[in-house]
């Protein structure tokens, strides 16, 4: 439902650990992945509900049509090559300022941090500013090795409120794939070659 917990799932197992919740699949619906201390794990996909990474709370400022929050837009999971990347993430604000409680004639500037975690426990973090909401692409430096990792987008407004989103990604890790292939494909043709004058 909208904000509210309409299913109990019952698992295998006691959980500790808080459940992933976003589109997982790519589908543009809600996926819950649950991992248990027996060690096994679920997933589960919603029929129907869409994703929306700013999920409305009852609080007083995150409501309908009025809060702030910040969504990496490629969501799907990707193996990235190269040395750079484009991030794409949108920021929406949609809070009202209330000029007489503030003297401010917006919450600019917008300060983003995108930090790329590499599984390594490397990081480099990339620090722009926007004058205001919207959709924005930043261009991000990747870890050069055979690794997996994070995108980390954060964004604090002029009042010091941060809002963040993640995305997990691969960095170069269907690089080996390619050069099995070639190291692989010259002994099948000889071996198919060799069997069919034999």
């Amino acid at each position: 439902g909208k904000g509210r917990c309409r299913d109990i799932i019952e698992v295998d197992g006691e959980v500790y650990a808080a459940p992933v919740v976003g589109d997982v699949t790519g589908a543009g619906t809600v996926d819950i992945i649950v991992a248990t201390m027996s060690g096994h794990v679920h997933a589960f996909q919603s029929i129907g509900s869409s994703f929306e990474p700013a999920l409305r709370t009852t609080t007083d400022h995150v409501a309908l049509k009025n809060w702030f929050s910040v969504t990496v837009t490629d969501r799907e999971y990707r193996d990235v090559r190269g040395s750079t990347m484009d991030v794409r993430y949108e920021i929406v604000d949609r809070r009202f300022l209330n000029h007489v409680k503030v003297k401010r004639s917006s919450l600019a500037p917008y300060e983003v941090d995108i930090t790329v975690t590499s599984a390594h426990g490397k990081s480099d973090t990339t620090r722009v500013s926007h004058p205001r909401p919207g959709k924005h692409t930043t261009r991000v430096a990747v870890p050069l090795t055979k690794t997996r990792g994070e995108i980390r987008v954060s964004v604090r407004d002029g009042m010091y409120v941060v809002v963040d989103d993640a995305v997990s990604v691969s960095f170069h890790e269907y690089f080996d794939v390619a050069l099995k292939w070639l190291v692989a494909l010259p002994f099948l043709l000889a071996s198919t070659t060799i069997i069919r004058y034999a």
